[in-house]
């Protein structure tokens, strides 16, 4: 019996040690993917490999680290619940292995703030893309210009155009787009007007033109506009008409560009004389302003008032190709009087302005009271007229080539008439302080327009 009981137990213990040694452990364990990124809702089977193939034990267990963001099925189906990160594991013979899992909220619609835009060469606009849900996980737009040598588009939606033609510029994101037709023209970069100050008599009319640059524009459409139409109004494409006394800005409008012109209606006081006189001085918007000063029977003003840029002379006072009595001075042809075309106040002002005539200066000097102020703004004389009306005629001085004389001092304002006793001179009038006369200058010099109308 004894010996039977010792067999027993050495056979049990010989089995036991054969069945361990028979025992194959896990080596290692893998997933198939490491990384996972998934909507809301979406699910993906993972699989776990374990190996020795022939390990003992082969059983996975999964686990998620936040079943909030993902859950993980006993068989590896992981479901997207939530935006967020989760690593789900697979565990087995006290191994693991990972997976990261990133659930996003997906992109539903992507809208652009406009859906088709025209723009002028050279001119920039900028789009703005709008992408649902709000709190969609990954708002990444990606943009593209179909046609970049018509219209091209920056990173964040500038689009600039550049050549005329048609493009489609599309934004996208998270699977989705949407696209603005853009179309380009060529833009208008500047206009400008053939004045930029005009003055003229109310009831009278002025022909502005507007020049658009470049000339192969495609929209050359202007649009005209007086900021008081009281004053002045216009009339057709760049006419414009006073209508009272006052000063005004007519502005000319294209393609987003605009020029300016400033328009006097020019005012008149009757004092009871042959001709009614303006109340200020050519050029000026104010009784108080010199205004603008020109040679004898010129049209401009200038930054030099000598015989070397006078218009009717060739070069000299002895060289005169108008307005001329004497041989002795140059061509002759008899003129003493400004031709209306050559009377600046005339061709400025319209209607019957002009400047006035040698007669109607002295009947100036002669009927009406002038009275010498030193005012605030400006000096020079009030003219009171036999009817009691008055008018402020400032001291402004001359210009003698780029020198200028007595600018508070005195007055100098051209008549019409040709000095007949020295054809280079032409007759003005004149007035200080201590003297009031009818005066004669060199025609070349500057002085100012005081104009009349009948």
């Amino acid at each position: 019996m004894k010996r039977i009981f010792v067999l027993s137990a050495i056979i049990t213990v010989i089995t036991a040690a054969c069945s361990k040694n028979s025992e194959v452990t896990v080596s290692s364990i893998s997933i198939n993917n490491t990384e996972l990124k998934l909507r809301i809702g979406e699910e993906s089977h993972l699989k776990a490999t374990v190996l020795p193939a022939d390990a003992t034990e082969t059983f996975v267990e999964w686990s998620t680290s936040d079943s909030y963001v993902a859950t993980v099925s006993p068989a590896g189906v992981v479901t997207a619940q939530s935006p967020g990160t989760a690593t789900v594991s697979a565990s087995c013979g006290g191994l693991s292995a990972t997976c990261k899992v990133t659930v996003i909220k997906p992109v539903t619609a992507i809208s652009l703030s406009e859906e088709s835009l025209t723009l002028g060469t050279g001119k920039t606009h900028q789009l703005t893309a709008t992408v649902s849900p709000e709190d969609a996980s990954e708002k990444n737009i990606a943009w593209n210009s179909s046609n970049s040598s018509c219209a091209t588009v920056s990173p964040d939606g500038l689009i600039t155009a550049v050549a005329p033609g048609t493009a489609t510029v599309t934004a996208s994101c998270g699977g989705f787009s949407a696209a603005c037709q853009v179309t380009v023209y060529i833009a208008v970069t500047s206009i400008t007007l053939n004045v930029d100050k005009i003055a003229f008599g109310a009831g009278d009319t002025r022909q502005l033109t507007a020049t658009i640059t470049p000339s192969n524009a495609t929209y050359k459409n202007i649009t005209w506009k007086s900021s008081n139409y009281d004053i002045a109004e216009i009339i057709g494409s760049g006419g414009v008409r006073g209508r009272s006394p006052g000063e005004v800005t007519v502005t000319a409008t294209c393609d987003g560009q605009m020029a300016q012109c400033t328009v006097v209606v020019q005012d008149f006081v009757d004092l009871g004389l042959s001709v009614k006189w303006s109340t200020i001085n050519l050029g000026a918007t104010t009784y108080y302003d010199c205004g603008d000063y020109y040679a004898w029977g010129e049209l401009t003003t200038k930054s030099d008032y000598s015989w070397s840029t006078y218009k009717w002379c060739d070069n000299g006072a002895d060289k005169l190709t108008k307005y001329n009595i004497d041989p002795e001075f140059g061509e002759v042809d008899d003129k003493t009087f400004l031709d209306p075309d050559d009377d600046v106040a005339h061709v400025k002002l319209g209607g019957t302005w002009r400047l006035p005539t040698e007669k109607e200066i002295n009947e100036l000097y002669a009927k009406c009271t002038w009275t010498w102020q030193n005012l605030s703004a400006a000096t020079g004389f009030i003219v009171t007229g036999p009817n009691g009306n008055k008018m402020f005629i400032a001291a402004n001085g001359s210009i003698e080539g780029t020198v200028k004389h007595s600018s508070t001092a005195a007055c100098y304002y051209w008549t019409s008439c040709l000095d007949k006793n020295y054809p280079s001179y032409s007759i003005y009038l004149f007035g200080s302080k201590d003297d009031r006369i009818e005066d004669f200058l060199p025609r070349s010099w500057g002085m100012g327009i005081r104009a009349v109308c009948d």
